[in-house]
Protein backbone atom coordinates (compact mmCIF):
# COMPACT_ATOMS: atom_id res chain seq x y z
CA UNK A 1 0.00 0.00 0.00
CA UNK A 2 1.51 3.37 -0.95
CA UNK A 3 2.14 5.85 1.78
CA UNK A 4 1.35 9.53 1.73
CA UNK A 5 4.11 11.98 0.97
CA UNK A 6 4.07 14.92 3.34
CA UNK A 7 5.02 18.32 1.97
CA UNK A 8 5.15 21.90 3.13
CA UNK A 9 2.51 24.16 1.60
CA UNK A 10 3.74 26.41 -1.20
CA UNK A 11 2.82 30.06 -1.49
CA UNK A 12 -0.05 29.03 -3.81
CA UNK A 13 -1.37 26.41 -1.39
CA UNK A 14 -3.73 27.53 1.40
CA UNK A 15 -2.27 26.83 4.82
CA UNK A 16 -3.64 23.68 6.44
CA UNK A 17 -5.03 23.86 9.97
CA UNK A 18 -2.63 22.92 12.74
CA UNK A 19 -2.31 19.14 12.97
CA UNK A 20 -3.92 18.52 9.57
CA UNK A 21 -2.07 16.48 6.99
CA UNK A 22 -1.14 17.96 3.64
CA UNK A 23 -0.16 15.54 0.96
CA UNK A 24 1.27 15.80 -2.52
CA UNK A 25 -0.80 14.08 -5.21
CA UNK A 26 0.66 10.80 -6.40
CA UNK A 27 -1.82 9.01 -8.60
CA UNK A 28 -1.72 5.43 -9.84
CA UNK A 29 -4.46 3.30 -11.33
CA UNK A 30 -3.62 0.53 -8.84
CA UNK A 31 -4.72 2.85 -6.01
CA UNK A 32 -8.37 2.29 -6.97
CA UNK A 33 -10.70 0.67 -4.45
CA UNK A 34 -13.48 -0.85 -6.54
CA UNK A 35 -16.83 -1.25 -4.84
CA UNK A 36 -15.80 -0.06 -1.38
CA UNK A 37 -18.55 1.76 0.54
CA UNK A 38 -17.29 5.08 1.94
CA UNK A 39 -19.34 7.03 4.48
CA UNK A 40 -19.12 10.77 3.86
CA UNK A 41 -20.12 13.05 6.73
CA UNK A 42 -20.00 16.68 5.60
CA UNK A 43 -22.47 19.51 6.17
CA UNK A 44 -21.29 21.71 3.28
CA UNK A 45 -23.19 20.42 0.25
CA UNK A 46 -20.63 21.66 -2.31
CA UNK A 47 -17.75 19.93 -0.53
CA UNK A 48 -19.83 16.78 0.04
CA UNK A 49 -20.91 16.60 -3.61
CA UNK A 50 -17.37 17.15 -4.87
CA UNK A 51 -15.95 14.50 -2.55
CA UNK A 52 -18.75 12.05 -3.42
CA UNK A 53 -18.15 12.49 -7.16
CA UNK A 54 -14.40 11.84 -6.69
CA UNK A 55 -15.15 8.67 -4.71
CA UNK A 56 -17.62 7.39 -7.33
CA UNK A 57 -15.18 8.18 -10.19
CA UNK A 58 -12.63 6.06 -8.33
CA UNK A 59 -14.96 3.04 -8.39
CA UNK A 60 -16.24 3.18 -4.81
CA UNK A 61 -19.74 3.65 -3.44
CA UNK A 62 -20.75 6.65 -1.34
CA UNK A 63 -22.82 6.15 1.80
CA UNK A 64 -24.48 9.49 2.49
CA UNK A 65 -23.41 12.20 2.53
CA UNK A 66 -24.74 12.72 6.04
CA UNK A 67 -24.97 16.29 7.29
CA UNK A 68 -25.66 15.63 10.99
CA UNK A 69 -24.34 13.23 13.63
CA UNK A 70 -27.81 11.65 13.95
CA UNK A 71 -27.99 11.08 10.19
CA UNK A 72 -24.50 9.58 10.11
CA UNK A 73 -25.23 7.25 13.04
CA UNK A 74 -28.42 6.08 11.31
CA UNK A 75 -26.44 5.34 8.13
CA UNK A 76 -23.85 3.37 10.11
CA UNK A 77 -26.60 1.28 11.72
CA UNK A 78 -28.38 0.63 8.42
CA UNK A 79 -25.30 -0.06 6.27
CA UNK A 80 -23.57 -3.33 7.15
CA UNK A 81 -20.52 -3.03 4.89
CA UNK A 82 -18.91 0.39 5.30
CA UNK A 83 -15.27 0.19 4.28
CA UNK A 84 -14.17 3.59 5.57
CA UNK A 85 -15.40 7.04 6.54
CA UNK A 86 -14.51 10.68 6.09
CA UNK A 87 -15.78 12.88 8.90
CA UNK A 88 -16.09 16.64 8.89
CA UNK A 89 -15.34 17.46 12.54
CA UNK A 90 -17.83 20.30 12.92
CA UNK A 91 -21.36 19.67 11.75
CA UNK A 92 -23.33 22.82 12.42
CA UNK A 93 -23.22 23.25 16.18
CA UNK A 94 -22.22 19.62 16.83
CA UNK A 95 -19.06 17.55 16.45
CA UNK A 96 -18.43 14.18 14.80
CA UNK A 97 -16.90 12.53 17.86
CA UNK A 98 -19.95 10.32 18.57
CA UNK A 99 -19.75 9.11 14.97
CA UNK A 100 -16.05 8.41 15.38
CA UNK A 101 -16.76 6.35 18.51
CA UNK A 102 -19.30 4.21 16.65
CA UNK A 103 -16.90 3.70 13.74
CA UNK A 104 -14.09 2.76 16.11
CA UNK A 105 -16.39 0.26 17.86
CA UNK A 106 -17.18 -1.34 14.49
CA UNK A 107 -13.47 -1.24 13.52
CA UNK A 108 -14.18 0.92 10.47
CA UNK A 109 -11.22 3.12 9.53
CA UNK A 110 -11.95 6.84 9.41
CA UNK A 111 -10.23 10.18 9.07
CA UNK A 112 -11.23 13.61 10.26
CA UNK A 113 -11.66 16.11 7.42
CA UNK A 114 -11.35 19.62 8.79
CA UNK A 115 -10.78 23.23 7.94
CA UNK A 116 -10.41 24.26 11.59
CA UNK A 117 -7.33 24.41 13.78
CA UNK A 118 -9.03 25.40 17.05
CA UNK A 119 -10.71 22.08 17.80
CA UNK A 120 -10.41 20.60 21.26
CA UNK A 121 -9.66 16.95 20.49
CA UNK A 122 -10.82 14.30 22.96
CA UNK A 123 -7.92 12.13 24.16
CA UNK A 124 -9.34 9.11 22.29
CA UNK A 125 -9.02 10.88 18.94
CA UNK A 126 -5.84 12.94 19.22
CA UNK A 127 -3.89 10.36 17.22
CA UNK A 128 -6.60 9.87 14.57
CA UNK A 129 -5.54 11.14 11.15
CA UNK A 130 -6.69 14.70 10.46
CA UNK A 131 -6.79 15.82 6.87
CA UNK A 132 -7.04 19.39 5.62
CA UNK A 133 -10.02 20.29 3.47
CA UNK A 134 -7.49 21.21 0.80
CA UNK A 135 -6.82 17.48 0.26
CA UNK A 136 -8.60 15.45 -2.40
CA UNK A 137 -10.04 11.91 -2.28
CA UNK A 138 -6.84 10.19 -3.39
CA UNK A 139 -4.93 11.83 -0.57
CA UNK A 140 -7.61 10.82 1.93
CA UNK A 141 -7.75 7.29 0.58
CA UNK A 142 -4.03 6.71 1.07
CA UNK A 143 -4.22 7.89 4.65
CA UNK A 144 -7.58 6.23 5.37
CA UNK A 145 -6.63 2.79 4.15
CA UNK A 146 -3.12 3.04 5.51
CA UNK A 147 -4.95 3.40 8.85
CA UNK A 148 -6.96 0.25 8.06
CA UNK A 149 -3.78 -1.75 7.58
CA UNK A 150 -2.38 -0.42 10.86
CA UNK A 151 -5.65 -1.32 12.59
CA UNK A 152 -5.44 -4.90 11.32
CA UNK A 153 -1.98 -5.25 12.84
CA UNK A 154 -3.01 -3.79 16.20
CA UNK A 155 -4.59 -5.84 18.93
CA UNK A 156 -8.08 -4.88 20.09
CA UNK A 157 -6.78 -4.46 23.64
CA UNK A 158 -3.19 -3.23 23.86
CA UNK A 159 -3.09 -3.69 27.66
CA UNK A 160 -3.73 -7.44 27.33
CA UNK A 161 -0.81 -7.75 24.92
CA UNK A 162 1.50 -5.88 27.28
CA UNK A 163 0.38 -7.96 30.27
CA UNK A 164 0.95 -11.18 28.32
CA UNK A 165 4.47 -10.01 27.44
CA UNK A 166 5.54 -9.14 31.00
CA UNK A 167 6.77 -12.63 32.03
CA UNK A 168 8.97 -12.83 28.93
CA UNK A 169 10.27 -9.30 29.49
CA UNK A 170 11.10 -10.07 33.13
CA UNK A 171 12.90 -13.25 32.07
CA UNK A 172 14.89 -11.37 29.42
CA UNK A 173 15.79 -8.60 31.89
CA UNK A 174 16.97 -11.18 34.44
CA UNK A 175 19.09 -12.90 31.79
CA UNK A 176 20.68 -9.59 30.71
CA UNK A 177 21.47 -8.44 34.25
CA UNK A 178 22.42 -11.83 35.63
CA UNK A 179 19.89 -11.56 38.48
CA UNK A 180 17.00 -13.88 39.22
Amino acid sequence: MPTAEFTKPTSNTPAAPFGATQVRPRRRRSDRLPDTAILVVEDDSLIADDLASQIVRDGSTVVGPATTPAGALALIESTPQIGGAILDVRLGGETAFAIAEKLRDREIPFVFFTGYDDIRWPADFRATPKISKTADWRDMKRILFGARERLKRQSRDFREDVAASLPLLREAAAAMTGSK
